[in-house]
Order: C-alpha cells, then structure tokens, then sequence
C-alpha cells in the first residue's frame, strides 16, 4: 500500500500541523497515544507529512535491516547550522570516515583506562556537597557529568574553565535546539529577537572555546592520556587527521550527547530511588559490599548488577532520547506501506520501551526485570542508545560514567525527597526533570562538609 494509507492522527492544524502537541505538554505522551491508530501514523509538521513508526519491528526495520536506505533526516538537518558536523548530525561517507577516526577512543581498552579519571572528576564533585543542603538534583548532575566530560576529555587545568563554560551554556543551549528541530515556521528563529541573539551568542562561545582548546593542544603536541590526545592522533585511511573544525564538531557533540543524556538520566535515577527506599537500600548494600571503601575502578563495573539493572531500567522506562527521524533515500517497504524517496520517519524508543508485547507490565519501573528470566531481551527492544550503523558510538562510554557517577554517590550520600514535591518533565532535545530537589545526608561513616 501507498504512503496515502497511512492513517492520520487526528488534531492536525492549518498551518502547523501537529506541531502544537509535539511542542507543548507531554510530547512524549502523545507520540505514544498516536499507536492507538495503527503501527505508522502520519503527522504534519506544518505542511510536511512525517510518518511516525510505532511498532518496535517497523522500529528495527528502519534502523538496522533497511538502514542503508535513509539517511539521518529532518531533525538532524536543522541542527546542523548550530552543532556542526559531528558524528550525531553527519550523514553517509563522511559520516563513515569519522565514525572510523573516532572509533578507537571509545574501545574498551581507552574506556578502562579513562576511569580512574572519571572516578576522580566524580569524588572531587561530589566532595563539595554538605550535609542537609538542598539541592537541584538535575543541576547538580549536570555540573557532575560536566566535571566528568572535561577531566575525560582534556588532561589540563583549563578543563575546570572549559567545563564551567560548558555547565553555564549547555542546558540553555539544548533546550532550545530540541524546539528549533520541530518548528515548522523556521523564520522564526531568523529574527533577530533577543532569545535567538543569546542562542547564536552561546553557540558562538562554545564553538571559540572549543577551538582555543584545540589550538593549545596543537601548540603543545604533548600526548596526556586523555580523549583528546586518542583524538589528535586519529587518522582517516590515507593518513589524514581531522581538521580544527572537524574536531571542534565532534567535541561539542560529545558534550551535547554525553552530559545531557547521562545527567538526565541519572536525575531519573534518584527520583525513582528516594520514591524506592527498597531500591535505595538494595544499591547502598551493593556498593558497600562490592567497593567496601575503595573508589570505582574499570574492573568493579562488571561486580555491580543490581547498579547496572537501576541503568538499564531507568534508560527503558525515562529514556532520555525521546525522538529520532531518518529520511528515506530510495523506496522503502515498512510493513504494509512502501515509503518512497525523501519521506522523514519519526520514532521514540519508548515505543518499543513501553510496548507491552515488549515488556511485562511495561510502565512499571522494576530492575528486577534485568536480573529475572526477562534479563535477555532482544536487542530491538532496548534502543536508549539507537541501534545499528548509526547507534551512538559513545555507548559504552556512557555506560561507564553512569556506573562511575551512581556507584561514587551511593557510597557517600543518601539523596532524600522533599514531601510532596510534584516533578514535572520537558522535552526539549532530551526528556528531563524540570526541578528534583532533593536533600543531602551524608551514609553512615561518611562526612560531608
């Protein structure tokens, strides 16, 4: 069947389409009411027909058996002008060179050895915390996965600096890229109204700031054992390095990829544990017994299941990626439907994340379920981080400064909810706690300042 098959969500409107409810509200919510209507839905951005996929078979499809048919798409496009090149908006050939260049920094032979970095980065944080202060658990692990990122990134004293700019630019940066991406009327943010002056402003500084690092590693040629150094000394197959501006690209999609998925995920993972207590306690006993007093090291990561079940169960349940497209580049058979050249598709991994033909009881949040008999679940299932060619390459990166940041807290503090504090989530490019305070107790044997 033809793409003119495809039903239509209902609620379109002239001019914007279903714009409004991918932009206000509960986004996520509503790409998931859209399953009601058949396994690809259509919807409009403006005038634009976008089919959106919500069958985690029509889901695999696209990304791993059809991949070679569709590129990265719309979402990827409009981002390009404000984030560069980097491996998240890059497409086809060079998409591929980079992916090569890059790939040895995130084996995980370079992870293991960059924990002990991640480890000290994350003590250092956290070490500033004092008992009984109240916190912004989202800023709080947004400036601890910042102070992660940089000491990962860059072995040098201006990481502090660089990692502060990034802390006070970053989130305001995100948050308004997310509603770039899916606002019909693009002119809009053509205008030189304040709010887009600042976002051009911010863009502008992280790019400079970026480029004044590399500049100064490239002044020095010392190898430091970090991720830039693994950087700098990549080369493509002829033997050609990244440019200044290929590099600066691929830096700021590591900051934008990194910090804001992995703190907002670890944001979800302490709203679910102080709601848990059971949960809470089951982790505290796990790092007491595992860590016994010593710091997280690349070898303890594997000792930790019931941490790594928290992670994989906060990633399936509050996936922080809740929309990702891909535009066809040849005719492309989805189920019953023939998708032809230059259609944008549109997806959630909490599709498949919340499938109940994927999951037992699918919105409740249990661990357990990656420690039971459900643990060996098939891959198109479980996509935080997509699936096939284009999964995101930092994965096992990010798996490791979750268990790094979850386990270095855990063994310290204990985070307690404020009563009756009612959280309330946005979407911009990630989907995030707008505020989680929280309050700070230091663990039995731990002081805080």
């Amino acid at each position: 069947m033809s793409t003119s098959a495809i039903p239509v969500a209902p609620g379109s409107l002239p001019l914007l389409g279903h714009a409004v409810p991918l932009l206000r509200g509960s986004r996520l919510d509503y790409l998931l009411s859209v399953r009601a209507y058949g396994d690809a839905v259509t919807i409009y951005l403006g005038p634009k027909p976008v089919h959106v996929l919500t069958s985690p078979d029509l889901i695999h499809r696209a990304l791993v058996v059809d991949a070679k048919k569709f590129a990265k798409g719309l979402l990827f496009e409009r981002a390009r002008p404000y984030v560069g090149y980097g491996l998240l908006t890059s497409d086809g050939q060079f998409h591929k060179r980079q992916r090569q260049m890059i790939q040895p920094g995130f084996h995980h032979d370079s992870i293991n050895g960059l924990t002990s970095r991640m480890t000290e980065a994350a003590g250092r944080y956290i070490g500033n915390w004092r008992a009984g202060q109240t916190v912004a658990v989202e800023r709080e692990m947004h400036g601890l996965m910042t102070s992660i990122i940089s000491h990962t990134l860059f072995n040098t004293e201006a990481a502090l600096e660089f990692g502060t700019l990034v802390q006070d630019s970053l989130p305001e940066l995100v948050n308004s890229l997310g509603k770039r991406t899916l606002v019909p009327a693009t002119w809009l943010y053509k205008i030189p109204t304040r709010g887009n002056r600042r976002f051009h402003a911010l863009a502008s500084r992280l790019h400079q700031a970026t480029q004044q690092m590399i500049a100064a590693y490239q002044a020095d040629g010392e190898a430091r054992g970090d991720l830039m150094s693994i950087l700098l000394a990549a080369r493509d197959a002829t033997g050609t390095p990244m440019s200044k501006e290929e590099l600066g690209d691929e830096i700021l999609t590591l900051f934008i990829a990194g910090i804001e998925t992995c703190a907002t995920t670890l944001t979800w993972a302490f709203h679910e544990l102080g709601r848990r207590p059971d949960l809470r306690n089951r982790l505290h006993n796990e790092v007491d017994t595992v860590l016994a007093g010593r710091s997280v090291e690349s070898s303890t990561v594997s000792h930790l299941p019931f941490t790594n079940a928290l992670i994989h169960e906060v990633l399936r349940v509050h996936s922080p990626t809740w929309l990702l497209m891909r535009r066809t580049t040849e005719p492309v058979q989805l189920g019953a439907f023939e998708i032809p050249a230059g259609r944008d598709v549109l997806f959630s991994p909490a599709a498949p994340h919340h499938h109940p033909e994927s999951y037992s009881d699918p919105f409740r949040f249990d661990p357990d379920r990656w420690l039971g008999p459900e643990r060996r679940v098939p891959p198109r299932f479980f996509i935080p981080f997509g699936s096939g060619g284009r999964k995101c390459i930092g994965e096992a990166f990010a798996w490791n400064q979750l268990h790094v940041a979850i386990a270095a807290i855990a063994a310290r503090w204990q985070l307690d909810p404020l009563p009756k504090h009612q959280i309330k989530t946005g979407a911009g490019a990630v989907l995030h706690i707008r505020h989680l305070p929280m309050t700070l107790r230091p663990r039995r044997g731990c002081q805080g300042k």
